[in-house]
């Protein structure tokens, strides 16, 4: 058996806060633009994870922020 699951809920790394265990140590979490993004435990706590990867997306894309918009796949 292994450790149990630590709560993260409501803690906030980077861009983004935990809202749900997923399971397996993952966890789901909301990001600043309003996207969501499963993450492991470890990524986030090591800030390995800091958003859900749609800005730097956008920004390949696009090569500018957008003005406070939800950002689409």
């Amino acid at each position: 058996m292994g450790r149990p699951a630590v709560n993260i809920k409501g803690e906030t790394y980077g861009k983004l806060t935990a809202i749900n265990y997923m399971g397996n140590s993952m966890w789901e979490c909301l990001c600043e633009c309003g996207n969501t993004k499963v993450a492991r435990y470890t990524d986030l706590k090591l800030g390995k994870t800091t958003t859900c990867g749609k800005l730097a997306n956008y920004l390949k894309k696009n090569g500018k922020k957008p003005e406070e918009e939800k950002i689409e796949e």
